[in-house]
């Protein structure tokens, strides 16, 4: 019985296809097809993993901006008091001390106002939307040390400029004995307590950030950074 016409055309076709990628011009063909198809896929696999790391690589620019950012904002802050600080004890002109808060008061409002977008940039470096532990220690025990520095300084300067004579003379002493806070601190103190916490607080960050001391953990940084700041005459029950 003779084969339908559909299948010797069928097999026709599959012998002419077998003899034509026996063929070097077939094969050679053939050859280059896939390797176009190889290449295409190859290429596409690369460009996912470039844009990939494209993101990790903006990511953490930008994390190291932030960390930059509130390094320089912390330190802008308490070296502008310290400024202040120094003008008092030298018993400098009026308008030296006054000039020198006026700088104060504008990092100081600059400092309060960035307070929120610097948690979320926090945040940011641990990929979370949830609070972290690093912004307690931001509002907690660094804000308190600040708070504290600022409470001395202010109470200093209103003394230092006063038209009275007498409270005048105290200018010094307050920054001596701070008020507000527990066993009445000296501003020396507390500078270089705020010094040793914003440190271990910005270093931290910069350690997270980096992922190049994988020996230490969030966990144990910030442990490190609690034990840090903590001061013994400073409490919660500083405004």
């Amino acid at each position: 019985m003779s084969q339908p016409s559909e299948n010797r055309g069928q097999h026709s076709f599959y012998k002419r296809t077998a003899a034509f990628l026996k063929h070097p011009l077939g094969a050679a063909i053939l050859t280059f097809l896939f390797t176009g198809v190889a290449a295409t896929l190859f290429s596409s696999w690369l460009s996912s993993i470039s844009k990939t790391r494209d993101i990790e690589v903006a990511a953490t620019q930008r994390a190291a901006e932030s960390v930059k950012a509130i390094t320089d904002l912390i330190f802008e802050r308490s070296f502008r008091a310290n400024m202040i600080v120094s003008s008092i004890r030298r018993n400098a002109e009026i308008e030296e001390i006054k000039e020198r808060k006026k700088a104060y008061d504008i990092t100081y409002v600059r400092y309060n106002s960035t307070i929120q977008s610097n948690l979320f940039r926090v945040r940011e470096m641990f990929h979370t939307i949830k609070y972290t532990d690093f912004e307690q220690l931001f509002e907690g025990p660094l804000r308190a040390l600040l708070v504290a520095q600022d409470n001395c300084v202010t109470n200093a300067y209103d003394n230092a400029i006063s038209s009275d004579a007498s409270k005048r003379t105290l200018a010094v002493d307050n920054l001596s004995h701070c008020p507000k806070i527990d066993n009445t601190p000296d501003i020396t103190s507390i500078w270089h307590s705020i010094e040793h916490c914003e440190y271990f607080y910005t270093e931290a960050l910069f350690r997270i950030v980096e992922q190049d001391d994988q020996s230490q953990s969030p966990s144990k940084l910030k442990d490190e950074v609690q034990s840090a700041c903590q001061f013994s005459g400073i409490t919660d029950k500083i405004n």
